[in-house]
């Protein structure tokens, strides 16, 4: 009888079909961005995807180059684009499923700007020098000018700017006792930011509060 069981075991397993390999690929898009789209600063990249059985990772290129690789729902990479030149840049992503089976997203091309504009000029933040003497510049020094946190010389002299100098220009990262700095022969009123307050040079107080 045990003979007996065991031969009908051995036909029932033997009957079953094999497991076929799964050789669907997963579906995947960049959902969170279209292309065209000017960013900045920092952006989180979000991708919808789909497979038949499971998704393993998602892989982030930037320019062709993987910077980052996701295993865990939802997938996202947050870009830190202010590292990155302006400009255009294509970003892609590549979604795999347990059975190693890939698809590569449509690319999209999004546009990086993360300069300032300074008196009707844009200023990368990868500037180094910025040299307006005698250019007629008029108004506020504008806050944005401590984001060029890349500048080795800055020259604001000979001008009519007024108001108060903004903290911000602390932010950048220059020997402000030294010829590399230079913003005298302005209106700009006290108090002055701590970190420059003996290298204003002359200024015409008199219309200051």
């Amino acid at each position: 009888m045990t003979r007996l069981l065991l031969i009908l075991l051995l036909l029932f397993v033997g009957c079953e079909e094999p497991t076929k390999p799964d050789t669907t690929p997963p579906t995947v898009s960049i959902s969170s961005h279209s292309s065209g789209q000017t960013v900045n600063e920092i952006v989180t990249v979000t991708v919808t995807t789909q497979d038949n059985e499971e998704i393993s990772k998602v892989e982030f290129f930037i320019n062709d180059s993987l910077v980052f690789t996701d295993i865990e729902s939802p997938y996202q990479y947050d870009w830190n684009t202010t590292q990155y030149e302006d400009g255009e840049h294509i970003v892609k992503v590549i979604s795999y499923d347990n059975s190693d089976n890939f698809t590569e997203s449509q690319p999209i091309l999004l546009i990086v700007r993360n300069g300032v504009y300074l008196w009707g000029g844009y200023y990368s933040l990868n500037t180094t020098e910025l040299d307006l003497r005698e250019s007629e510049l008029t108004g506020f020094i504008p806050s944005e000018i401590g984001n060029l946190t890349n500048l080795t010389y800055l020259n604001l002299s000979e001008n009519q700017l007024t108001g108060t100098i903004p903290e911000t220009i602390c932010n950048l990262n220059l020997d402000f006792s030294s010829w590399v700095f230079n913003i005298s022969n302005n209106q700009l009123c006290p108090p002055y930011p701590s970190c420059i307050e003996n290298n204003v040079g002359y200024q015409d107080t008199s219309d200051c509060p």
